[in-house]
């Protein structure tokens, strides 16, 4: 499906990176996306098979989860 024309009051176009993407609600996000002209980019923890997909390994190691945030300190990711 074309993307469907923006107006001048449209928010403008956006580049959005979804993780779960081929799930139920990740794949109606990202046609949703799409459908109104946005840049949408699939993380995928596989190695990635077209240009819409980038390889993403969320480690452990090099996630910062909320319940490790201090009050008052900026994210850093």
């Amino acid at each position: 499906m074309p993307p469907t024309p923006r107006s001048a009051d449209s928010p403008p176009v956006q580049r959005v990176a979804i993780t779960g993407a081929s799930g139920l609600i990740g794949s109606a996000l990202s046609a949703f996306l799409r459908g109104r002209g946005d840049e949408v980019v699939h993380l995928v923890r596989r190695p990635p098979l077209n240009s819409h997909e980038v390889g993403w390994n969320p480690s452990p190691s090099t996630l910062e989860r909320p319940e490790e945030r201090r009050v008052g300190e900026e994210w850093t990711s």
